[in-house]
């Protein structure tokens, strides 16, 4: 199990960023495993233009603090909602000039693309920065280009292809547009077998079973999240408490494939994100192998 919190995230380099963005890492999973994720915090001070574009991974949003985060023409995601962004599917542009708090969980969806790991994210922005440019999200090449190459393309697919030497192939999308969720209109389910606990179930996606919930702890409550196969993205919305014998506080986030025993003097709320679900020990590079 994995628990990190807020202060002592660790700054990361971005595709998109600039100086209206700060991005922080706060967990992460398996480099190369079909289910590694990335979940950091977003916060943005100003502008922000990005264009129309898609991904080969699942991602969420979550808006926490501040004004609301743009995601389309009339598309917004307001504090305390959930937007969901299925591998395939395009979405965007994104412009907006406003401070808020985020959090973002980008993981491998469905498809079995995976997902590319920062320090590889990372390493690969480093290495094209020698005949091109990172601006809002899109590369520019410089000089000659070689047959196939763009000039200008989509900086995460540019990377992609960088990193696999190879042309990214974009999932079929399984949604038609991103998906927005509004957990406040969902009402609370108490638990029939622990004093209080309730839960929100919000939604399940997918043949992998991408599964969305929240869970309320009451002061002096006990609850269990069970093990469900894959991996949980566990992240605290509202006050604080434990998770199997570790504190947690305000934004605290963690992970983990095991069952989780959440505890709390105050009384405390999670976010539980299930990543989709594998064959045991499967990997992007055994999928290739056996095509």
């Amino acid at each position: 199990m994995q628990v990190a919190h807020a202060e002592d995230s660790t700054q990361i380099a971005s595709t998109r960023t600039g100086k209206e963005r700060q991005f922080k890492t706060l967990l992460t999973g398996e480099d190369g495993a079909l289910d590694n994720f990335r979940l950091y915090f977003v916060r943005q001070q100003g502008e922000v233009d990005v264009p129309r574009h898609k991904h080969n991974f699942d991602q969420i949003r979550v808006c926490l603090e501040g004004g609301k985060q743009n995601y389309g023409e009339g598309k917004w995601i307001a504090p305390g909602e959930i937007a969901y962004f299925p591998e395939g599917t395009p979405y965007g542009p994104e412009k907006s000039d406003t401070e808020r708090l985020s959090i973002t969980l980008q993981f491998g969806g469905a498809s079995r693309s995976g997902f590319i790991s920062s320090a590889s994210v990372q390493k690969a922005m480093d290495e094209m920065k020698e005949f091109g440019t990172f601006e809002k999200g899109i590369f520019k090449r410089t000089g000659q280009l070689a047959p196939g190459e763009k000039r200008n393309q989509d900086s995460y697919e540019a990377i992609w292809e960088h990193v696999n030497k190879r042309k990214l192939v974009y999932p079929k999308p399984r949604y038609g547009e991103a998906i927005l969720m509004k957990p406040e209109n969902f009402d609370w389910e108490p638990s029939e077998n622990e004093l209080g606990i309730a839960k929100k179930q919000l939604c399940t996606f997918s043949e992998r079973s991408l599964q969305f919930s929240v869970m309320k702890i009451e002061p002096g409550a006990r609850g269990v999240q069970p093990s469900r196969g894959g991996i949980q993205v566990g992240f605290v919305l509202h006050g604080g408490g434990a998770v199997n014998g570790q504190g947690l506080r305000k934004y605290s986030a963690f992970s983990g494939r095991e069952e989780f025993e959440l505890t709390s003097e105050e009384g405390m709320e999670v976010l539980f994100v299930g990543l989709p679900i594998f064959a045991e020990r499967e990997t992007r590079e055994s999928l290739i192998a056996a095509e």
